[in-house]
């Protein structure tokens, strides 16, 4: 986790693009759906993404550790849903509703519910 960094996921040019390098290679991606018990001929982007665990747009690091085999299907609910409505410029944290280390941690506990918080959270906004 990466704390203090509300200023730069905050600012209207933010954009996670430099900060994804490690998910381009494949030995990165092999060696972490091996780690989740996940085949090498299973580890495709038919089946599978290399996801953050906690998001970029909310402080992660895109590192080996911080990384895990999201299975597709779940991948644009996740990925726009939470990470999306959390991080960024006009995220949940930067609108202060939600403290960077509560939305780092609401990803690691169980990402499902973590976007029923987002709903709730959003609600609360209009």
């Amino acid at each position: 986790l990466v704390q203090g960094v509300e200023h730069n996921i905050c600012a209207a040019d933010f954009r996670t693009a430099p900060f994804r390098d490690a998910t381009k290679h494949e030995r990165v991606k092999l060696a972490v759906c091996a780690k989740y018990g996940i085949a090498a001929k299973d580890c495709n982007g038919k089946n599978y993404e290399l996801d953050d665990i906690v998001s970029i747009e909310t402080g992660g690091r895109n590192v080996e550790a911080n990384l895990w085999p999201e299975p597709i299907r779940q991948a644009r609910i996740k990925d726009h849903r939470v990470e999306d409505e959390l991080g960024g410029p006009r995220g949940l944290i930067c609108q202060g509703k939600i403290g960077l280390r509560d939305a780092q941690q609401c990803q690691l506990r169980d990402w499902v519910e973590c976007l029923q918080k987002v709903r709730r959270l959003e609600k609360q906004k209009k």
